[in-house]
Formats: structure tokens, C-alpha cells, sequence
């Protein structure tokens, strides 16, 4: 069946063959043809990322030349060429990055080349990469002893980037982070105490960080405490006895707020030590403010 041409529609509704009504009815579907057919003439922009990029890919991908772009170099890669990274995507996710940006055209972010990665894979994908996200292998066929030092690595880089994202103000990757991390903190699999001593060496003294470490160590060790002590071995020692604590800034004064009472931001909140009583504390008590 012929298309009637909308002029002819037209037409014949002036000489009243057609109501106003069928007239509608009929132009719609022609102009819907009409956009499909342009949608399917006009070449689409495709923005989004390739679907099995790694961290180190985007790296590589954002090395490539273009003038709208920032210059962005870790002192850890300053024999690399800098990447080029949107300034609008810098400025909105930091105050303290769009400062910076109105007085040099190049930024330097001091940290290290993974912190590095973890940060701008975050910007582009607004998610923190996983382990399998930095070389794009998968831990499935790993041994448990393999998963387990993973794990610690992994959970010590999170620290590292929440310092890297708490010193330059980006509040929404500061909590992304904090969120990730307590995904890998479970009652089954406690934090090594190795990892725990690295991870609170790491934290600011009275940052929230600091305080979510306390928290699940105060919990874990609550929960291993509720073990028949005839079970109990190497593998259920408790963190506060076995975490070297003396290279660690702040922490008898630090341990004393989380125990006694937290005063955060302004606000009294119950201390975290009365949180280990129950259930492990959520990630959300210790996000920080991203207005």
C-alpha cells in the first residue's frame, strides 16, 4: 500500500474529506518513519567505553592527543606522556581539582601509578575497579591461598585511594571506596592482621576511614569472642592482639573516641564500640558529606 504524502492529508482536510482526528492519526506514523529514517541515515555517537577495557587500557586510551583536553600526570609516571582527561569531569568531581586547574595546565597528582589508575578508571566509569578490572583476567581459577593475598592487596590499594581521594576533596569516590571495601569484609573471611596494620598506617588519624577500620575490628573480634574458646586457634586471634599498633599515628587517641564517644563532623553518634555488640556497621556510617 502507497504512503499518503502529508501535503495531500492536508488537503484533503481542508476540503473536510478527513477529520481533524484521522488527520493526526495518519501524520504521526509518517513522521515516525521520517525519524527513523534519518536515525538510521545519521552515523550515532557511540561515548560509551569498550565493554572489556582494563584500568591500564584507559590509561593508554586517554595517552592519545586531543587540544580540549587537561594534561594529567602521577609523579610516579612523569617519564610517561601525561593523560588527557576532561576538564569538566575533574571539576565536578573535586573543588580542590577545579582550583588547581585555573592556575597550571598541567595537573600532578602525587601517588602511585595504581592509586593513579584507580582514580581515573573511577572517573570515566563512575564505579572502582576490581581486581580482574586491572590486568582483565579472573580470579576464578586462583588457589584460596592466591584469592586470600588478593583480597589484602586489594583491600589495602582502597585505603590508599580513600587517602589519595579524602587529600584531594573528592567526597563521591571517597564513599564509592568505602562502599567496595566493606563488600569485602565478612564474619567468614576476616581482614589478615597484617592488611589491618597496613590499611591503619595508611589512614588519616580521625578521618572516617580511621574510625571504619575500628569499627570492624571491634566487631570482628566480637564475633570471634562468641566462638566455643576450646575452637579456638591461630586464625581466630583477635585483632587488637595481633595488629602491631606502634607505627600507627594517633591510634591510642583515636581508639579511645571510637570506644567512649564519637564526635563527628559536629554530631554526637553513638560509639563504635557499642556497634560491635550487634551487627557489622554498615558503609554508610562513615560516608562523608559530597554537597
Amino acid at each position: 500500500m502507497d504512503t499518503i504524502s502529508p501535503k495531500t492529508l492536508e488537503r484533503l482536510f481542508r476540503t473536510h474529506s478527513l477529520s481533524s482526528d484521522t488527520l493526526h492519526s495518519l501524520l504521526v506514523p509518517a513522521n515516525h518513519e521520517m525519524q527513523a529514517q534519518l536515525s538510521r541515515d545519521t552515523p550515532q555517537l557511540d561515548t560509551s567505553p569498550p565493554a572489556t577495557e582494563t584500568a591500564y587500557d584507559l590509561l593508554l586510551r586517554l595517552r592519545a592527543p586531543d587540544s580540549g583536553l587537561v594534561r594529567v600526570q602521577c609523579t610516579a609516571e612523569l617519564n610517561k606522556r601525561p593523560l588527557l582527561i576532561s576538564r569538566t569531569l575533574l571539576e565536578r568531581a573535586s573543588p580542590r581539582l577545579a582550583a588547581e586547574l585555573k592556575h597550571h595546565d598541567t595537573l600532578r597528582l602525587d601517588t602511585n601509578e595504581i592509586v593513579y589508575a584507580t582514580f581515573v578508571y573511577w572517573l570515566y566509569h563512575n564505579r572502582v575497579p576490581q581486581p580482574g578490572d586491572f590486568s582483565g583476567d579472573s580470579i576464578e581459577f586462583a588457589t584460596d591461598r592466591e584469592k586470600e593475598e588478593l583480597k589484602g592487596e586489594f583491600q589495602v590499594l582502597l585505603v590508599q585511594s580513600w587517602s589519595f581521594a579524602e587529600h584531594w576533596s573528592i567526597p563521591r569516590l571517597q564513599n564509592a571506596i568505602m562502599d567496595t571495601l566493606f563488600t569485602t569484609l565478612t564474619s567468614e573471611d576476616m581482614m589478615h592482621p597484617k592488611v589491618m596494620k597496613a590499611c591503619l598506617e595508611i589512614s588519616r588519624a580521625k578521618s572516617a576511614m580511621r574510625f571504619a577500620l575500628f569499627g570492624y575490628m571491634l566487631w570482628s573480634d566480637s564475633v570471634k569472642q562468641q566462638h566455643d574458646p576450646e575452637l579456638y586457634d591461630e586464625e581466630l586471634e583477635l585483632l587488637m592482639d595481633t595488629v602491631d599498633i606502634r607505627e600507627v599515628k594517633g591510634f591510642d587517641e583515636d581508639f579511645l573516641l571510637a570506644t567512649e564517644l564519637l564526635v563527628w563532623r559536629g554530631r554526637e553518634a553513638r560509639a563504635i564500640g557499642e556497634l560491635a555488640d550487634g551487627e557489622m556497621p554498615e558503609a554508610e556510617k562513615f560516608h562523608v558529606p559530597e554537597g
